[in-house]
């Protein structure tokens, strides 16, 4: 075989080598060197090819391209503090800001203050991929032949695939404005009353941003809120939405909704009739039979959903699917070990809390699933540093604090143990297990029994 290859490599060399004198070799050129003399002569083409190349990857890319505001007449007396460019780059840093929540980002200027003080971790949500949002720039605008902006405005208009969006700044009292936009298929959009001052076009930026967004793609919008907890607001920006049919990413993200609506004590459950009327179950398999090629998000919901009904062996199976179509799902290996640490399966529990780990060092769950694991194998040591760590990280963080209350209480150490759980209470109150479940029963016990 080796022979073979080397005689092969030789008579490819004497293809192309020249066949006469190095004084000939400028009257008898080598195959390369003829082709590299045939460049200057389509050297047009070898330009065209890239420049066609680019147009056409950002042509088939829906985008929605801002125009510059357009402002109300110049009041000299009490001018806008801002321009219609400002405006629209306003709008188009919302709508990134929320993108990236929706993605997992903590939220970033200017839109920070939409967080809750009550974000959690939420694996499995589906964003999905939506037309981008940009703003016209003086290069598009100004600038008429060869450039970057025009190559992709030309193909994208060419495609069909660019789509205006305009707006005004519109005065309602001397003292206030309100933005509007609209586009071909969407819109008007408009925001409430905001005081006519650079803050105020941050609060009406992000309103927009999100009215835009939803009507763009209302999974990224979906995504946003469930990670600040608004689960009423993505049931009712989902609810004419069939759950037998339709978009995967939909249907996964309101099941997302669905789940942490219902997920409260039973005796508030119980009474809210949409989850009575709806099956979170059903409504993740539905989603997975729409996308059965690959959905590892919808498999990863279907596990915890099953493990919320007690079906941990059920759950361990769809969590290992969602594994293997995606091996660095971080959440998925964590939910996996919170199955496996239910099911006592101790050693394949921790394995699966330290791949979750080694993917996202900063995942305060992961820890304290090892801690629970330690502490019901009672080391005591062991399950104290991994609750710690996770307090070092969170320190905000109700599971840490409430597992670290358990090893205090299972030590007799009373007076430490109160205080961690109190701790979660004072950070947590409105957290079921905090307001009326688990953390209060172990008090009224330490109470009823050490007092």
């Amino acid at each position: 075989m080796a022979s073979f290859v080397g005689s092969l490599i030789e008579n490819i060399k004497r293809h192309f080598a020249p066949r006469v004198g190095r004084r000939a070799l400028s009257a008898f050129p080598t195959f390369f060197q003829r082709l590299w003399r045939t460049v200057p002569s389509y050297f047009a083409f070898y330009v065209f090819v890239p420049v066609l190349g680019y147009g056409l990857w950002y042509g088939v890319q829906i985008a929605n391209v801002i125009a510059p505001f357009h402002l109300p007449p110049e009041d000299t007396k009490k001018p806008l503090p801002f321009s219609g460019e400002t405006v629209a780059h306003a709008v188009q840093d919302a709508i990134n800001s929320i993108r990236a929540e929706a993605a997992g980002h903590p939220l970033a200027p200017p839109c920070e203050f939409l967080g809750s003080p009550e974000e959690g971790q939420f694996g499995g949500l589906k964003a999905g991929a939506s037309g981008s949002f940009e703003v016209r720039g003086q290069v598009s605008v100004e600038v008429k032949g060869f450039s970057p902006e025009a190559v992709k405005s030309v193909a994208r208009q060419v495609l069909g695939n660019e789509r205006d969006v305009t707006g005004d700044v519109i005065l309602t009292d001397p003292d206030n404005f309100q933005l509007m936009a609209r586009e071909k298929n969407y819109g008007p959009w408009m925001t409430k009353p905001k005081p006519r001052t650079v803050e105020g076009l941050k609060y009406a930026s992000c309103e927009l941003a999100e009215r835009m967004i939803g009507a763009v793609n209302k999974n990224v919008l979906a995504a946003a809120w469930i990670r600040r907890g608004k689960f009423d607001d993505v049931l009712g920006l989902y609810h004419n939405m069939p759950t037998w049919h339709g978009d995967p990413g939909g249907l996964n993200n309101f099941g997302v909704a669905l789940r942490m609506k219902c997920n409260t004590p039973r005796q508030v459950a119980t009474s809210l009739q949409i989850c009575r009327d709806q099956n979170v179950e059903t409504i993740f398999r539905n989603a997975i039979r729409v996308k059965w090629w690959w959905f590892p998000e919808g498999y990863y919901n279907l596990g915890t959903a099953l493990r919320d009904k007690r079906q941990t062996d059920a759950a361990i199976a769809e969590y290992r699917k969602a594994i293997r179509l995606k091996p660095d799902y971080v959440m998925a290996h964590y939910g996996l070990g919170v199955a496996l640490y239910d099911k006592k399966k101790d050693d394949a529990a921790i394995a699966e809390f330290r791949k979750a780990i080694q993917l996202e060092p900063l995942l305060t769950d992961a820890y304290v699933g090892l801690g629970n694991v330690y502490l019901q194998q009672r080391e005591i040591a062991k399950a104290t540093a991994e609750y710690q760590v996770a307090i070092n990280i969170d320190p905000k963080g109700e599971s840490a604090h409430i597992g670290l209350g358990n090893v205090y209480l299972q030590q007799r150490e009373i007076a430490k143990a109160t205080a961690e759980y109190q701790v979660a209470i004072n950070n947590n109150p409105s957290r079921p297990w905090c307001k009326s479940g688990y953390v209060r029963k172990n008090l009224r016990g330490i109470h009823r029994h050490y007092s």
